[in-house]
């Protein structure tokens, strides 16, 4: 008979188990209640998920791309956030959409809001402020379950889920068992990146930076070990969200994987440079050092960050290079323009920083600087500037606007080219 062993984090009963394996028995990891009898079982064998790479489309960037330049055609709208003492924002970390409404996470305030997203009104609120132990939560990331219609908010610090109705009402607590750093819904399932976590506790899942698991958190599949390297540069989202549909992505490879319910990772797209092959191959990874992986990147245009709609996905890169990629036609862009007039005070830079609803890009605008722009515009242009550069929604914008109101956001749609 196959020798057992019980990790002794569990309750006396679980060792009655005559389940032919080895496992591990986890409590929460950060609990007040000492005497909790929750737990779950994390086989020490967990199931590696199966990747698929059969169907990958190139995002070719840097010189290969240079010579194909379109400036694509887009519909653009302005969403003012309602700004009020109660929901006034310090600091946008995070946004979905469920097509109505507009979820932010105020990382600065770490608290999640919610807007109309049809007229910016503020709707309401999920997190809570209090005193003694337990009663202040600090949310790190946050999720929506479209199939429940439920917000989930992670606490990191206190170790925990709470789950919200959408329209504010607590419907119930959940610890967490291990150490992630950011969630999502596929399903009836949690997809889980643990980021560099070690979660030394469970040899089923340690070291594995994803996670595909049941709702109660129950690991089902693995993926993408995590490298014992101090990692310096970090993504902007390292799980794109499109729809109900879930990417991941990090900095020590060029692909970018679609994550499936039956266990299975898709390599979608991969990022592709003028003059070398992928940026860390299978021999690197055996025996990578902090220094290498500095070295690396250091010497060596990398992914940054990518945004994914149903039509476009937007690759950009550690030395500003990007490109558009049309996945209906497969045509592609270099450095894309962004969408705006710099007349009224928005960087060139970035082409976007979020999506939304899974169709539109959006970008943040803060209030404060486009009156600023403005103004400076009026000094050197005179009044006629705004009637000459501006658009209609434009003008409409800056006219009604104040200094100290919440950011606005542009979200607009780019057409098929």
């Amino acid at each position: 008979m196959k020798k057992k062993c019980i990790y002794l984090l569990a309750v006396p009963a679980m060792l009655c188990s005559c389940k032919e394996t080895y496992v591990s028995v986890l409590k929460p990891w950060n609990t007040n209640n000492t005497d909790t009898t929750q737990t779950i079982i994390v086989e020490n064998e967990v199931p590696s998920m199966r990747l698929v790479t059969d169907k990958v489309i190139p995002l070719h960037i840097g010189k290969e791309n240079e010579g194909n330049k379109i400036e694509p055609e887009y519909d653009v709208r302005y969403l003012q956030l309602e700004t009020t003492e109660e929901c006034l924002i310090g600091h946008i970390s995070k946004i979905k959409g469920d097509g109505t409404s507009v979820f932010i996470l105020d990382g600065k305030n770490a608290t999640v809001f919610r807007f109309s997203q049809k007229d910016g009104s503020f709707l309401c609120k999920y997190g809570r402020r209090g005193r003694g132990p337990g009663e202040v939560i600090y949310p790190t990331d946050f999720a929506l379950d479209s199939k429940r219609k439920e917000v989930c908010l992670y606490d990191s610090s206190g170790g925990k889920l709470l789950y919200y109705a959408y329209d504010g009402t607590l419907l119930r607590e959940e610890p967490t068992f291990y150490f992630f750093s950011d969630i999502a819904f596929l399903g009836d399932h949690l997809v889980i990146n643990t980021n560099d976590n070690d979660n030394e506790m469970a040899p089923g899942i340690r070291r594995s930076r994803l996670i595909l698991a049941d709702r109660d958190q129950t690991p089902l599949f693995t993926a993408f070990s995590n490298i014992a390297v101090n990692v310096k540069y970090r993504l902007i989202d390292p799980m794109p969200i499109c729809g109900d549909d879930i990417y991941f992505t990090h900095i020590l490879s060029d692909t970018i994987w679609q994550v499936k319910e039956d266990g299975t990772c898709e390599a979608r797209y991969v990022y592709k440079f003028p003059g070398r092959d992928n940026l860390f191959d299978d021999r690197d990874f055996k025996d990578i050092s902090t220094q290498m992986y500095e070295e690396k990147l250091k010497e060596t245009a990398h992914k940054y960050e990518c945004f994914i709609t149903k039509e476009f996905v937007y690759a950009a890169t550690s030395d500003l290079s990007s490109m558009l990629y049309c996945v209906r036609t497969g045509h592609s862009t270099h450095d894309p323009l962004p969408p705006m007039a710099s007349w009224i005070g928005m960087s060139n830079v970035n082409f976007t920083t979020h999506t939304l609803n899974g169709t539109s890009f959006l970008k943040i605008l803060q209030p404060q600087s486009l009156l600023a722009s403005d103004e400076r515009n009026v000094k050197g242009w005179g009044e006629e500037y705004r009637t000459k550069f501006l658009t209609e929604k434009e003008r409409k914008l800056l006219s009604t606007v104040k200094k100290e109101d919440n950011p606005v956001l542009m979200i607009f749609d780019v057409k098929p080219f």
